[in-house]
């Protein structure tokens, strides 16, 4: 290959040197000829070295502006650019492609145009411009859709799929690598973009981690490249190839790989597969423990990376674009001032026409708008009393409910035992007189906790319970809640288990959070079985919140039940797994404690597995104490 090279390099010399001899007073079909020779050279090969490219740029140049001959000048302007572009000379590419593209824009050259502005979206690409790019592909893409020249579409739409590749944004990745597809037919050039998308394919599942499927697109890409002379395309799938099969654990294979790609960018001088090639071998050499060849080729990597990407040549690219645009601007602007004088004194008379339409327009809307704001206050009013006045009646049914059904169980029952213990008096044994009074006993107990509930919740809706927060140990609170229970638990032989740790301190309401965690211990004892476990955890603490948490392995809840758990009027009385009875009372007044505290209460529940209520309840803040 490098003798390739430098044949080559030495037939560039003797046409320099042709076009050095030809005399100024020659004919203007010798300079032509030997023009066209020259960027038949540079635009058939890319392994000519940096100082050939300035030396046949000088000659061309020299003799295109002796013909005075624009054209060449731009297409001068542009294979010169491709060269520089592809060895990471970004900003003298730049300065090439905006030349060449000032020119073709002047002479309507549309093609040429397009091919510029193609060029232009693949050096922001590069440089990680993806917004800039973006804006130039798509007036390459514009153009080329006017011409209906589908191989150029098809590089065109690949390129931009390379942009959102790299943008992340893969449904666009994916729509333009399928427009690209639809364009390709079986000419070289074109199963060269094929192979391209196939290469971006395999890109973008090797980030997905499907490796499997990114090497069945590098596959396909390789294959197609296997039929074309391509060494560029080949280095830029071999620095994938060897990534990919880094990550496999293939560190070997990986190196070889990379090996062949750095030394065809050493050859090609293409910068972008110097470095993709040095980290890539870095990376697979690390990996193999060989660091001394991993920082050798880091260090190349990085110092190219610099060279190519550092702030001063990105600044020099956004200031020829800045350039380019402001000329652009003064362009237009010369158009459009000539153009302004004649439209300006029609749009003062339309302007003041559409003035005195808009004051009669905006005095009706503002009229408008106080009318439908007065009627939404209302309606808002309205709605809101409505609201309340359902609520009320809600609770109004359920406290009938309650006292209908849920008092009257423990009273009849009372007044039922009574009766029967005098009648059978004299005939009853001591034992069974004994069952008697404890049946009376708990009968009397069961109605006066209905009462109490009854009670709390009466004060509760009627804004009567005033909040006194203080400081307290939110362990030792769970403690005191279980030894009020613990003889339930122990009836049913559960195993409680409080886990919140011993230091937690809380600013609260004790008695409302005393209250809730009651009931929803209870709660968690009457649905849990025997042998069954009851757990009261934290689920988060910072400076403000605390979310606590009580769950069980009880027999869980539908979603339906979940959904209807805390709206108001509805009762869910579901028997305990010993057909324990309840009023239903006990969420309702953990739900209205939590809104007193600016909290919220919530449940999840899977059926037969077990519930658990999660507490969010703020931090009470500047609290005096003694």
């Amino acid at each position: 290959m490098n003798v390739i090279i430098r044949r080559k390099n030495i037939l560039l010399i003797l046409l320099i040197t042709l076009v050095s001899i030809v005399e100024p007073r020659s004919e203007d079909t010798n300079h032509m000829r030997m023009v066209d020779s020259l960027l038949l050279v540079l635009n058939n090969n890319f392994n000519i070295n940096i100082s050939s490219v300035d030396s046949i740029s000088h000659e061309v140049m020299r003799t295109a502006k002796l013909l005075k001959n624009d054209s060449l000048i731009a297409e001068l302007h542009f294979i010169i650019g491709q060269r520089l572009h592809s060895r990471g000379e970004y900003p003298k590419s730049y300065n090439n492609f905006m030349q060449a593209l000032q020119i073709f824009e002047r002479k309507n050259d549309f093609y040429n145009t397009a091919k510029v502005y193609r060029m232009l979206g693949e050096s922001n690409r590069a440089t990680n411009n993806f917004e800039l790019a973006t804006k130039f592909l798509d007036k390459s893409i514009e153009i080329f859709l006017k011409l209906n020249d589908s191989t150029m579409l098809a590089s065109t739409y690949n390129r931009k799929a390379a942009v959102y590749y790299e943008y992340f944004k893969i449904d666009s990745m994916l729509k333009y690598i399928r427009l690209s597809n639809d364009m390709i037919d079986t000419s070289s050039s074109n199963i060269r973009i094929m192979s391209n998308n196939f290469n971006i394919l395999g890109a973008y599942y090797m980030r997905e981690g499907s490796f499997n499927e990114a090497l069945h697109n590098y596959r396909k890409a390789e294959n197609i490249l296997s039929k074309i002379d391509s060494d560029d395309d080949r280095s830029n799938l071999l620095i994938n190839m060897s990534i990919l099969y880094t990550r496999l654990g293939q560190y070997e294979k990986a190196v070889e790989i990379a090996l062949i790609a750095y030394r065809n960018a050493l050859e090609s001088g293409i910068s972008a597969y110097l470095i993709g090639s040095s980290d890539a071998l870095s990376v697979s050499y690390e990996r193999l423990g060989k660091y001394d060849s991993a920082y050798f080729y880091k260090n190349i990597c990085m110092h190219k990376k610099e060279e190519i990407l550092g702030a001063k040549n990105t600044q020099h690219l956004l200031n020829v674009q800045k350039d380019y645009e402001e000329k652009q601007r003064k362009k237009q602007s010369i158009a459009e001032e000539q153009i302004t004088f004649y439209k300006l004194t029609a749009l003062i008379a339309i302007a003041t026409l559409l003035l005195i339409v808009i004051i009669i327009l905006y005095h009706r809307q503002i009229e408008l708008k106080r009318k439908k704001n007065d009627l939404e206050t209302k309606n808002r009013i309205i709605n809101e009393q409505k609201l309340e006045l359902s609520e009320l009646n809600a609770n109004k049914d359920l406290l009938f409910s309650i006292i209908a059904h849920d008092l009257k169980n423990p009273i009849s029952s009372m007044q039922s035992i009574a009766s029967l213990f005098v009648d059978e008096y004299f005939s009853l044994s001591h034992k069974e007189k004994n069952e008697f009074l404890n049946d009376i006993i708990f009968s009397a107990k069961s109605a006066n906790h209905l009462l109490d509930s009854l009670h709390l919740w009466s004060r509760s809706q009627r804004n009567l319970i005033d909040l006194f927060p203080e400081t307290f140990n939110l362990h030792e609170l769970v403690e005191d809640t279980y030894s009020i229970l613990i003889t339930q638990i122990r009836n049913k032989n559960q195993n409680f288990d409080n886990t919140i740790p011993v230091h937690v301190q809380f600013s609260s309401d004790v008695n409302m959070v005393s209250t809730i965690l009651r009931n929803l211990i209870s709660n968690a004892i009457k649905f849990t079985h025997e042998n069954g476990k009851i757990v009261v955890s934290i689920d988060y603490e910072d400076e403000d919140t605390i979310v606590i948490r009580v769950t069980d392995n009880g027999t869980g809840m539908n979603e339906t039940t979940i959904k209807n758990l805390f709206k108001p009027g509805l009762r869910n009385t579901v028997p305990g797994t010993n057909n324990e009875l309840g009023s239903g009372l006990g969420l309702m007044i953990c739900s209205d404690f939590c809104k007193k505290l600016n909290g919220n209460i919530r449940a999840e529940s899977v059926l037969g597995q077990g519930s658990s209520f999660i507490v969010t309840i703020p931090k009470i803040k500047n609290i005096e104490t003694d």
